[in-house]
């Protein structure tokens, strides 16, 4: 019985009549996009493509890095741009990795569903009788305001928590050393004492720039990193093509180097993305918890009026500093629908929770949860001398159909006589925090959330406010004392208990 093939979405297949002249014979799959033919178009064989694309960006140079044309075109000359802006910045993952040679991929989503159609803005009373329209202005400034919180981010707290590394190195070859195969501003190793070093080839200024962790490097060396300048001089080293997809790193040249010398420092960190509802950066892995905690403290600051239902959701990939940035965004991207599904009419993407306690005082109410969360929420304007009759007001109701938007003053606390299936509910969008560590590609499939945006563990993901509990967890494990492997025993003393809450 003959059946029709079927087709992934990414099979080569979908696209023969496309590609039957442009493609290059046994070409592999684009590294970068996973979409089109490595050397993609070959050379003259669709010149509406390549009309498109720079003079550089020939065939053999993306067969080289195992890309197509069209990302090679895309990905520009980053390594020229980089060393011609001064160095300030990084775009070297080696560099930005900690000094355990891991780095992380910091994800951050604000809640942006429902306000952005103006849904959510008939929460925002104007007068005792009527509420805020979505007019095209109002809409706009949500859209900045979302905005300008990632830019303070990325701008203020971030390079605060991160900080600057000290330097670089700049090594000079001797001049009678063999270097005319090495290519312009390429990124090479260098093979010291059996640990590998990045550099780059800087070709106008006859030096080499380390674009690697230096203190990851030395502690391979079991040295410092200002020793280095000493340890490095007048020795000779192999210079190595990195290796790639199926090949191995091919030697390239062998030189002296003559001088060593220190650079500027930098920020290792790379940011990638920035809108109002999206922030990805890369940034070292020993700096992301604290990073996270200081953009949670921001958003309360700044949004927690609002917070019930305009949440923010934090995920982060922790990976080694040679994993495939094609699986970390992969896994980057995964995370942005820890969220889950979101529709007003059904109550997607909102939670009920049950009010236990509730103080005013100071002009903040205190909101204490059933979950064991607590909001302090502001109710007086910004001079603090007229209550804020606006903006905290969160729906409240036994189920989502009957939910009112209620003042935070006015909310009615659960009485405990109720059985708990029974009584008034708050109705909030939860803010979530979740995270992973890529001990290998194939890990990253492991992130999946379903339509409430939960993954098959059943703790996950946690909430935004389980951040702190993280702290004191921590906290517990490091005044545990006696302990030659931490990390073992606590596994050894948990696995029981998980055997029984498994079961």
């Amino acid at each position: 019985m003959n059946q029709e093939s079927i087709n992934a979405d990414n099979n080569l297949y979908l696209f023969e009549t496309e590609w039957k002249e442009g493609r290059p014979r046994n070409a592999e799959i684009c590294t970068v996009c996973g979409m089109r033919p490595v050397g993609y178009p070959r050379h003259g064989s669709q010149p509406e493509v390549e009309k498109t694309l720079s003079v550089w960006a020939k065939e053999e140079k993306g067969k080289q890095r195992q890309i197509c044309r069209v990302c090679l075109d895309r990905r520009g000359r980053r390594s020229e741009q980089w060393i011609n802006d001064g160095l300030q910045q990084t775009i070297w993952t080696d560099e930005v990795a900690d000094d355990n040679g891991h780095l992380a991929l910091f994800v951050g989503k604000l809640g942006l569903e429902g306000w952005l159609d103006g849904t959510l803005l008939s929460t925002i009373q104007v007068t005792s009788t009527t509420t805020k329209n979505p007019s095209p202005a109002r809409l706009y400034r949500i859209a900045e305001t979302a905005r300008a919180f990632w830019k303070k981010v990325t701008d203020e707290l971030m390079p605060n928590v991160i900080g600057q590394f000290s330097f670089r190195l700049e090594l000079y070859p001797e001049r009678d050393s063999n270097l005319e195969d090495l290519g312009d501003y390429h990124a090479y190793d260098l093979g010291i004492d059996g640990v590998i070093l990045s550099v780059v080839w800087d070709k106008p200024r006859k030096r080499f720039l380390t674009t690697d962790n230096l203190n990851y490097f030395a502690a391979q060396l079991l040295d410092t990193p200002d020793n280095l300048v000493h340890k490095l001089k007048g020795k000779t080293f192999q210079i190595l093509e990195p290796s790639i997809f199926l090949k191995s790193s091919q030697k390239k040249a062998e030189i002296t180097i003559k001088e060593v010398s220190k650079t500027a420092g930098y920020q290792p960190a790379i940011s990638l993305l920035t809108e109002p509802s999206l922030c990805l950066m890369l940034i070292p892995a020993d700096k992301a918890l604290k990073l996270a905690h200081q953009v949670k403290a921001e958003y309360e600051q700044q949004m927690e009026r609002v917070r019930d239902r305009f949440p923010l959701n934090i995920g982060i990939v922790f990976c080694k500093r040679r994993t495939p940035i094609r699986t970390v965004l992969e896994a980057g991207r995964a995370m942005l629908n820890l969220s889950g599904q979101f529709d007003m009419t059904e109550g997607k993407g909102w939670e009920g929770w049950r009010l236990m306690q509730k103080e005013c005082s100071g002009g903040f109410v205190k909101l204490q949860f059933d979950n064991g969360i607590t909001w302090n929420i502001p109710v007086v304007t910004g001079d603090s001398n007229k209550k804020d009759d606006w903006y905290p007001r969160l729906y409240q109701g036994d189920r989502w159909e009957q939910k009112q938007p209620k003042h935070a003053c006015d909310l009615a606390v659960r009485n405990p006589k109720i059985p708990p299936d029974k009584g008034a509910k708050l109705w909030v969008r939860p803010s979530r925090f979740d995270f992973e560590f890529l001990d290998s590609t194939a890990r990253r499939f492991e992130i999946y959330y379903d339509e409430n945006g939960r993954r098959p563990r059943h703790t996950r993901p946690f909430y935004l406010e389980d951040l702190d509990r993280f702290d004191t967890l921590w906290e517990i494990l490091k005044k545990t004392r006696n302990l030659a492997t931490p990390s073992s025993d606590l596994h050894d003393r948990s696995h029981p208990r998980n055997l029984v809450w498994t079961r």
